[in-house]
């Protein structure tokens, strides 16, 4: 669950290309994320990571994309960057209906483990196996009767509360206007070779990535889920310009079960979860090395090391070490005589 963040906690900020960006969970997060790091010189780090079901969902973790958010900056720095005519400040919307339908399809029908909870919960209330994937209809049903506790997951927040801060940018976009649109806003702030390599990853994401269900999003709304969307999210469709088609009597037309609109590449979805589950696999072999090594050291724990003594002592053999009274009665085997010897060098160096 990604949990809701204001405006200036979500915006991160790309001092090298004077870029500052609000990435909103199923808006394109994830491409936006590592447009982020190209333009501030970087590759996206992908890699098998806890909690994410494909290696490049890595790039949300704070400590692997590297960026600040806005809140980090000092009040001087944050409003040098409101200031900053030159700056490109972005904002990135989805159709509500678009959105919501794709956090179904990529959470709950193909059962992202982390969300194994909600739809256990959906089929339950629908007295349903909570081993099957719910439907998208029950989902509705089920968020609008619980939407107080799930509109805290950024997942279902609408847009608005988080871009709340709307005098803070001075550009927004629709999601699939990013291909076209953003190259043109960055060029005049990135080097040659970063805008090159931005084209490359957002040619990658239209080829690979990009859900195509603008045009199908609306099959899959009864008229109550309509009435529903324009209820939960009726600010975001007022404050993006987004409408709701007419109430809708047709029948519905729900994505198939391998929708290639929803999984655009189903072949690279299989590869992405291959390399996730390696990935874990080579994190978990290395964990179980070290745990035997540490399971050896506390059964067999090393010896402390030696220490060398300290100062020299006197060669007990020479004349002048006064000793040679002791060594001629240990000689002749005189006790007594080296018993008294002993007491008398007491303190001797």
């Amino acid at each position: 669950m990604v949990l809701i963040a204001n405006t200036s906690q979500a915006a991160l900020v790309v001092e090298r290309a004077r870029w500052l960006l609000c990435p909103l969970p199923k808006v394109a997060s994830t491409l936006l994320k590592r447009l982020a790091v190209i333009a501030d010189g970087r590759e996206p780090f992908e890699g098998a990571a806890l909690g994410e079901t494909r290696p490049a969902l890595a790039i949300h973790q704070p400590r692997v994309h590297g960026l600040p958010v806005l809140a980090q900056l000092t009040a001087a720095q944050q409003e040098q960057w409101r200031k900053d005519p030159h700056a490109l400040r972005l904002a990135v919307t989805r159709h509500p209906g678009e959105r919501l339908l794709s956090f179904w399809h990529d959470k709950l029908h193909l059962q992202d483990p982390a969300y194994a909870p909600l739809n256990a919960s959906v089929q339950a209330s629908n007295g349903l196996d909570p081993a099957d994937a719910c439907s998208f209809v029950a989902f509705l049903a089920h968020l609008g009767e619980h939407w107080e506790l799930l509109k805290g997951d950024g997942h279902l927040t609408p847009q608005h509360e988080t871009l709340a801060d709307a005098e803070l940018f001075n550009l927004r976009l629709d999601r699939d206007q990013l291909l076209k649109q953003l190259p043109k806003r960055l060029e005049p702030l990135l080097a040659a070779d970063r805008l090159e390599r931005l084209n490359q990853e957002l040619q990658t994401y239209g080829q690979q990535c990009q859900q195509r269900l603008t045009r199908r999003w609306k099959d899959a709304y009864t008229r109550d889920g309509l009435a529903l969307l324009e209820q939960l999210y009726g600010r975001d469709l007022e404050a993006y310009g987004y409408s709701l088609p007419l109430r809708r009597s047709a029948p519905l037309k729900p994505l198939a079960s391998l929708d290639s609109d929803a999984l655009v590449d189903p072949l690279q979805q299989l590869r992405d979860r291959h390399q996730q589950i390696a990935g874990l696999q080579q994190q978990l072999i290395e964990l179980q090395q070290q745990l035997a090594v540490a399971q050896q050291a506390l059964a067999q724990p090393p010896l402390p090391p030696l220490t060398q003594p300290a100062g020299t002592w006197p060669d007990h053999n020479a004349p002048e070490a006064g000793l040679s009274h002791l060594y001629e009665a240990m000689a002749q085997n005189r006790p007594q005589e080296v018993v008294d010897q002993a007491a008398v060098l007491q303190g001797h160096p």
